[in-house]
């Protein structure tokens, strides 16, 4: 039987050999998983760290167990992905967040676009982003991941084209590019630590957003000759470049 695992939050507290679990998490563990004393649960500190640990109490003060060993989380992929995600509506963002954070991108940026139908003020922007978090964090503690991916408050395209480095290898997904394939590019070109994808909402980019792009060095590339949705665009580009640069697909 699979042990649980939790990613503590900051109220959780790890005291010598027991860590006192509270909040959303302790209630998981003993309303929704029913677990009782002398259970094992796996606690990660969602940057990598992770220990066994048994189950002392469960009561309103939340779930105490005692710390029985380290365990080795599973290591995290070789390349940094960040997917540059064009606001989608509905729960589509709860989606493209989900399936990124189980395929292994280490960044989410919600990008504010030309194009975007759903608009969020600086209050609903940050509602939504609490509870993207909280899909990540769940995600990632179901799909075994040992780390939990940022999802960055929205921003506008011009913000997240502003974090384009020296060394970074940006991919910009257009329905437009009729020359260069992304998977060609993968084949062809050495890998690099740092990749971002921007992918654009409902309505795709504008001509002049491409224009911002391509002037901050995104890289235009096609992904075949069917035009993909906004919610699966970015993420079958992300198992693309995490299948050839990355460790998907592998053991």
């Amino acid at each position: 039987m699979r042990v649980p695992r939790i990613f503590l939050s900051p109220e959780c507290r790890l005291e010598g050999d027991e860590v006192l679990v509270t909040g959303a998490e302790a209630a998981h563990l003993a309303r929704v998983l029913r677990l009782r004393p002398g259970a094992e649960i796996d606690a990660l500190d969602g940057e990598g760290r992770a220990w066994r640990a048994r189950i002392l109490a469960a009561d309103k003060e939340g779930v105490r167990a005692r710390v029985t060993g380290a365990r080795a989380a599973a290591p995290e992929p070789p390349v940094r992905l960040a997917l540059v995600q064009g606001l989608a509506r509905g729960e589509k963002m709860d989606l493209i967040i989900q399936k990124a954070v189980e395929i292994g991108v280490a960044r989410i940026i919600p990008a504010d676009c030309a194009r975007t139908v759903i608009r969020l003020d600086d209050e609903r922007g940050r509602r939504r982003r609490e509870r993207w978090q909280k899909i990540a964090v769940e995600a990632a503690e179901q799909c075994g991941r040992g780390a939990v991916p940022v999802v960055e408050p929205p921003q506008a395209l011009g913000d997240a084209l502003s974090l384009l480095r020296p060394g970074v290898t940006a991919f910009l997904l257009w329905e437009g590019e009729r020359a260069t394939g992304l998977k060609d590019i993968l084949d062809s070109v050495p890998c690099t630590k740092d990749v971002f994808v921007f992918v654009g909402p409902e309505g795709g980019f504008t001509g002049d957003e491409v224009e911002a792009c391509t002037a901050a060095g995104a890289r235009p590339v096609s992904l075949g000759p069917r035009i993909l949705r906004t919610e699966t665009a970015g993420l079958v580009a992300a198992a693309l470049v995490l299948y050839a640069w990355g460790d998907l697909g592998r053991i």
